[in-house]
């Protein structure tokens, strides 16, 4: 792995580790308008006053804790790889009010799976820039991502941030964003009565462009979108659910994390406290060409379910996770406790961006 000596780090060196497309997608859903408390501030200090900026003259100082340690001022070992050395004292000529960045915590889920801890489930700011850490290479320096390949660490692009106190807000694709006055937010709170099923239902939404949102619930169907447009272009549509729900007397936990734009689902949960982690492929559903209104309502809905979907391409999941194709009858569910995150964005014939985020809380139980 290559060094990468930044500028706008102020030399801090830094080395790329590859990861792979899936991880970085849902890593930029993750961070999109998500807030979290900035944990450290990083300073560039000459220790020796001699000049030269080597790589332990850097100062980590844990916000929380008001704390202070050195990069490399001891030995690196395998439990604390970037050689952290407690300061007794800050050193009096620290410019405290100019940090060279932040760290902040995200414990972003798929760290687990793809590093198998969330010990590095960090990330770095800087001059604008984002940085996803992803461990410590073998010079124990810091690791970070490599978002193209190409063996350089690398700024996570079309992701921005605000921060204000020692609170930081990503934002991902921010150039089909508005501004803040054009937001329009709408809810719903009902009640879901409908043959042997009943429970309440939540919805929330907050949108950008000229969206009209129904807010209205049927026994019928969802709130639906209508949208002022003729023809709109989606491009791109992503859903993360997570949930309890009980099937056949089988206790699930389930999160899935749908990418319409690649066709994956990717499963993660336990059943009956047995844990599991798989993924769906499906033929994308995204048109390539512009969407009607009423199309676009439909796609809203999609949900590329199960092997028995048409559009099903292979899964990795058990053969337990997916009904059976071959009989119509479907598992009996008795209760579904839940949240479903929806977000997606759109271009009409004029290049106009529409972008919705919906947030939807359920809780359905049968009789």
């Amino acid at each position: 792995m290559r060094k990468l000596s930044f500028f706008l780090l102020l030399t801090l060196n830094l080395s790329a580790m590859e990861a792979t497309q899936e991880y970085v997608n849902q890593l930029k859903l993750f961070l999109n308008n998500h807030s979290f408390r900035v944990n450290g501030k990083f300073y560039m200090y000459d220790f020796n006053h001699d000049g030269v900026i080597a790589r332990n003259d850097w100062i980590y100082i844990d916000i929380f804790a008001n704390k202070a340690y050195r990069l490399m001022g001891k030995e690196p070992s395998e439990n604390d790889p970037f050689g952290w050395q407690l300061l007794e004292v800050i050193p009096t000529d620290l410019d405290l009010d100019h940090p060279s960045g932040y760290f902040i915590f995200i414990d972003f889920p798929l760290d687990t799976t793809f590093l198998g801890t969330n010990a590095f489930s960090w990330v770095y700011v800087a001059q604008g820039l984002t940085f996803k850490l992803m461990g410590a290479d073998e010079n124990h320096n810091f690791d970070y991502l490599d978002e193209d390949g190409d063996g350089k660490a690398d700024p996570l692009k079309d992701i921005e941030y605000e921060m204000e106190s020692n609170v930081i807000t990503f934002f991902y694709d921010r150039k089909y964003y508005f501004s803040k006055s054009e937001v329009r937010e709408c809810s719903y709170e009902g009640r879901v009565d409908k043959e042997d099923r009943f429970g309440t239902y939540e919805v929330n939404a907050q949108y950008r462009g000229d969206i009209v949102y129904e807010c209205k619930l049927s026994l019928e169907d969802t709130p639906a979108w209508k949208l002022e447009r003729d023809r709109m272009k989606v491009l791109k549509l992503t859903k993360a659910v997570e949930g309890e729900v009980v099937i056949d007397g089988i206790h699930f936990h389930d999160i899935s994390i749908y990418d319409f734009e690649s066709g994956i689902v990717h499963h993660m949960g336990a059943v009956e406290e047995v844990p599991y982690d798989c993924y769906d492929y499906f033929a994308s559903p995204l048109p390539t060409e512009l969407t009607t209104p009423q199309e676009i309502e439909k796609l809203m809905e999609e949900e590329l379910e199960d092997v028995c979907d048409p559009s099903f391409i292979k899964t990795t999941c058990p053969a337990w996770y997916h009904r059976d194709c071959t009989t119509e009858e479907k598992p009996k569910f008795h209760s579904l406790k839940g949240e479903i995150y929806t977000t997606w964005l759109a271009l009409d014939g004029n290049e106009k961006a529409h972008k919705v985020d919906r947030f939807e809380i359920l809780e359905i139980f049968s009789r």
